[in-house]
């Protein structure tokens, strides 16, 4: 049918793709993880061709089919995002501002995971170390980091914002188990914060509220 409408071919066409090729365009030159969700841009031309596909369709039984099948890869999708924390969006904001409130001078933060969205959200005045690739290195370089990194600070606040875009196995989290000692944790969509303290300096914290 759009094949036989060339100048709504054009448009749908173009407006389908060049917002996705934009945001994969972008991510690549800014670094950043492509998130399924920034093809939204293009949904209103997707929704335009399936709708002028399905009205085109003869057999009203066919129409319906076709309506049900589209209606229910849209309600898993929405199931992945509401209940699928790899698919929703991390409450960065939330853990920025929890950390701004609770944080203290001799606190350090260490993030694991996406940094982009916690640089934009934390307006805090503790320091951010962030690790990168460095935490597929073994466990005793990642433990002699730790005990390196504590050995200025009192508290160590872990954050893991989406761990599975850089450490999907966990491996700081793992060292940092084995390294100091766990008092406080908390969780928020997306985003996972504990406070370590090392044997000396666990007097010297309490559990925030």
């Amino acid at each position: 049918s759009l094949f036989k409408q060339r100048r709504t071919l054009g448009l749908l066409l173009l407006w389908l793709v060049l917002p996705i090729m934009g945001v994969f365009a972008i991510s690549t030159v800014t670094n950043v993880a492509y998130n399924v969700r920034y093809a939204c841009a293009a949904l209103p031309a997707y929704i335009f061709i399936l709708a002028m596909g399905i009205a085109n369709l003869r057999q009203g039984a066919l129409q319906m089919g076709f309506l049900l099948v589209i209606l229910s890869a849209n309600g898993l999708s929405l199931g992945q995002y509401y209940f699928n924390p790899q698919y929703a969006k991390a409450d960065a904001r939330g853990a920025a501002r929890y950390l701004e409130s609770v944080g203290d001078e001799r606190d350090v933060i260490l993030l694991v995971g996406s940094t982009t969205a916690w640089g934009y959200y934390y307006n805090g005045d503790l320091r951010v170390v962030s690790w990168g690739q460095s935490v597929n290195e073994n466990q005793e370089t990642l433990r002699s980091k730790v005990q390196e990194l504590t050995e200025r600070y009192d508290r160590l606040w872990f954050l893991s914002i989406r761990p599975w875009e850089t450490d999907p196995n966990g491996n700081v989290k793992t060292a940092l188990d084995h390294s100091l000692y766990k008092n406080h944790e908390l969780g928020l969509p997306g985003v996972e914060i504990s406070s370590y303290v090392r044997a000396k300096s666990l007097r010297g914290h309490s559990t925030p509220k």
